[in-house]
């Protein structure tokens, strides 16, 4: 008679679970490597062996990567074959703007148009049918945010005016992958240049090129008045456009009237509909005819907290002399009393003293985070005593010296 071995259930959870603690270790170190190596044959081979692991698991973003790298490599072959392997369309189409953007910076305008003009020709009809879903705009932003650009370096004007027309008609005064992609050139490739990565101000460059220069300079004007950009080839290029355009200078007057009219619609919509941590409201003689600084933050976002150190130590010294700063807190958790509890907390351990409101809270009365267009946190907007946007600052780093460095000049 044969025995029978009986392994207590216990024993064999515990050795099902040790196996596959294992098998999740040796996967996490695998990704691990995987997005740490920059060589593409190497990260290949990483690939082979993530998907030895976990045959049925989905690698099109894995795909991607190595796309990218090859390209990066200037291996466009290898990079294209790799491309074309991606099953996923999401994935794929993700996958070819950021093989885009690698030839874009390389200088490869044309083949960059020929690589993602089909895929915004199939996107175009679904954008223009719902222009105002925001997923539809966010991914036609993102695949014209490269293909705008090439086509006008490529000496394309009208195609660059056509495409991206329809997209500025539903963005505002910018498109709004400008300050996201700013904010990730800084800190990946270093150098940021308007002239070349900011696509509202090629957008401008286009209408010019085409005839259409007063339509430029409210495009101009839009991106100096909403505080996108502090830069000195905008303020000359507008100076320039407002000579040259009839009746140019009071249009620019009319336009910045205007701006600080919303502006000032906006802040007070705001601190009518949400109340601070004790219940009571802002009134609007705290921030009226003073520097209103908003800080649009959350407990959940480590460059917002790492940001507050250096807020206070300006707030400090700038508070006596006008300068009021509003929190604008954007809370992740899903239930309301959970918000609200992390919010409170931060404030505590933080030991915030400027106002602080919860966007949260009376959402659908008004949405702080979509009102000012903040597509990224930490952002921060400051508004000059008359009511105009003067800075816009996003992320912690470059940005902390910048707000810094506005703030001397303007309590000079």
């Amino acid at each position: 008679m044969k025995k029978i071995l009986i392994i207590p259930t216990f024993l064999f959870t515990f050795y099902v679970t040790n196996v596959h603690a294992q098998t999740d270790t040796i996967r996490q170190a695998l990704n691990k490597a995987f997005f740490t190596e920059q060589d593409p044959d190497k990260k290949a081979i990483l690939l082979e062996q993530i998907k030895q692991r976990d045959p049925s698991g989905n690698t099109g973003l894995l795909e991607g990567s190595i796309a990218r790298e090859y390209a990066a490599a200037g291996n466009m072959d290898k990079s294209m074959r790799w491309l074309n392997g991606i099953i996923h369309p999401d994935e794929k189409l993700l996958a070819t703007e950021n093989v885009a953007t690698v030839m874009h910076q390389k200088g490869n305008y044309a083949d960059v148009v020929k690589l993602l003009q089909p895929a915004a020709d199939s996107i175009f009809p679904l954008f223009i049918k719902n222009k105002e879903d925001e997923i539809s705009i966010r991914i036609y932003n993102q695949l014209l945010s490269v293909l705008g650009k090439a086509l006008y370096a490529s000496n394309q004007p009208a195609k660059a005016v056509a495409y991206l027309s329809p997209l500025y008609a539903v963005s505002g005064s910018f498109f709004p992958m400008d300050p996201e992609e700013k904010f990730l050139i800084k800190i990946t490739r270093g150098g940021y240049n308007i002239a070349t990565d900011n696509l509202t101000y090629t957008y401008a460059c286009a209408l010019e090129a085409t005839g259409q220069k007063k339509e430029a300079l409210k495009v101009l004007a839009g991106m100096q008045l909403s505080g996108i950009e502090q830069d000195s080839l905008l303020s000359s290029h507008l100076r320039g456009l407002c000579e040259t355009v009839p009746g140019g200078s009071a249009l620019y007057k009319q336009w910045e009237k205007d701006a600080i009219q919303e502006n000032t619609r906006l802040v007070n919509r705001l601190i009518a509909a949400k109340k601070q941590p004790d219940g009571k409201m802002i009134t609007g003689d705290v921030w009226q005819g003073k520097y209103l600084l908003i800080d649009f933050w959350g407990s959940w976002c480590g460059p917002c907290r790492a940001s507050h150190p250096h807020l206070k130590e300006l707030y400090e010294k700038y508070h006596s002399q006008g300068l009021t700063i509003i929190g604008i807190a954007e809370e992740r958790a899903k239930d309301s009393l959970l918000q609200r509890k992390a919010w409170l907390q931060a404030i505590m351990k933080d030991q915030l003293p400027w106002y602080q409101l919860l966007n949260n809270e009376q959402r659908k009365k008004f949405d702080a985070v979509t009102a000012f267009g903040v597509n990224a946190f930490p952002t921060k907007i400051l508004l000059n005593r008359k009511g105009n946007i003067v800075g816009r600052y996003i992320g912690n780093g470059d940005a902390a010296g910048e707000l810094t460095q506005q703030l001397e000049q303007l309590f000079k």
